[in-house]
């Protein structure tokens, strides 16, 4: 009997190890299987990209002829977003033509809508010669172009430049030289959105002759303090113009399209870069350069201070002058714009 009695406990203690193993594989399982769960729930919301936040622009501006788009432009806001995972469908967009096309946007699995608008912001490329004619023969402004290249790949249409005064202030008009001599030309060259080139020399050489005759400078030659950056320069044929004419309407009409073009500029760059506010203050300010002997007008300097609002504050983020060649001399470049601009 005590051996039998002792059999049976030693069978029982082996079954209660063997629950215990039981016990410890289930647990084992259990945990790996919450794991496994977790991991693919997160995969889960994962692959749904709740976590994207995408706010997409109603339309950008890019330069004809430029089909290397970023993409980031379309976007005000994008976060939690692969930039390969963002497909964007230019099927009816023509980069060559000025316009506005409709644009679709794909970002996983969702479609959004925006508007891709071509411009033409760039001035032509301009190179003048000087021309030689003969007593009676005639001459047109396109005869002191060597090249003339636009951004657009369309013809550029040159001009006599209209708004040059003399000395006293009488308007010039470079079509009508008959006699023999040398002759100052200025011509200008502009494409069909309305982009014009500054005032380009050249030298208009009528007979055998190539002497210039003397200019009796009135009120002063044509020097200055060069620490003045001349947006517009007024002089002709070296002389300064009339100390009275300051304030001119014609004297000032290459100022006030000089203004009126960077404007506009200025506003198409902008749209292109994510400021985050609503209100971009673009001020001008224009000073009147004088000749050494200050008896005489040379031209003008031309600021511009572009300023924003936010957090109920005003801030200044570009801040240049523009030069005699157009270009933009920069005291204040926060984003970096580009150096060149409207030439007139």
């Amino acid at each position: 009997m005590a051996k039998f009695f002792n059999q049976k406990v030693k069978k029982g203690r082996r079954k209660t190890k063997s629950n215990n193993n039981k016990v410890l594989l289930i647990s084992i399982i259990a945990v790996v299987a919450v794991i496994i769960i977790g991991v693919l729930i997160s995969v889960f919301f994962r692959n749904n990209h709740d976590d994207a936040i995408v706010k997409i622009r109603d339309v950008i501006a890019i330069e004809v002829n430029n089909e290397n788009v970023d993409k980031n432009l379309f976007f005000e806001q994008l976060e939690n977003v692969k930039e390969k995972d963002i497909k964007i469908t230019y099927k009816n967009v023509d980069f060559s033509e000025i316009g506005t096309y409709d644009v679709v946007i794909k970002i996983y699995g969702k479609k959004y809508n925006s508007k891709i608008q071509i411009v033409d912001t760039e001035v032509p490329e301009l190179v003048t010669k000087d021309v030689k004619i003969n007593v009676g023969e005639s001459y047109k402004a396109s005869d002191f172009v060597k090249s003339c290249q636009d951004n657009s790949n369309k013809e550029c249409i040159i001009d006599f430049y209209d708004l040059s005064l003399d000395q006293n202030g009488e308007k010039i008009d470079y079509r009508n030289y008959t006699k023999e001599g040398s002759y100052e030309i200025l011509i200008v060259g502009s494409d069909a959105s309305g982009n014009k080139t500054s005032p380009m020399k050249a030298t208009l050489t009528i007979g055998k002759t190539s002497e210039v005759k003397p200019i009796t400078c009135k009120y002063g030659n044509s020097e200055y303090d060069t620490t003045n950056i001349l947006a517009v320069n007024v002089t002709k044929e070296g002389c300064a113009l009339d100390l009275n004419l300051y304030n001119d309407e014609n004297v000032l009409a290459p100022v006030n399209e000089l203004i009126k073009s960077e404007n506009e500029k200025i506003q198409k760059e902008l749209s292109k870069i994510n400021l985050g506010v609503k209100n971009i203050h673009v001020n001008s300010e224009t000073t009147t350069v004088l000749n050494t002997t200050g008896k005489g007008v040379v031209g003008y300097t031309l600021k511009f201070t572009v300023s924003i609002e936010k957090n109920n504050n005003e801030e200044v983020i570009e801040e240049y002058y523009i030069n005699i060649n157009g270009g933009r001399e920069f005291i204040t470049n926060k984003y970096f714009l580009s150096v060149s601009s409207f030439q007139l």
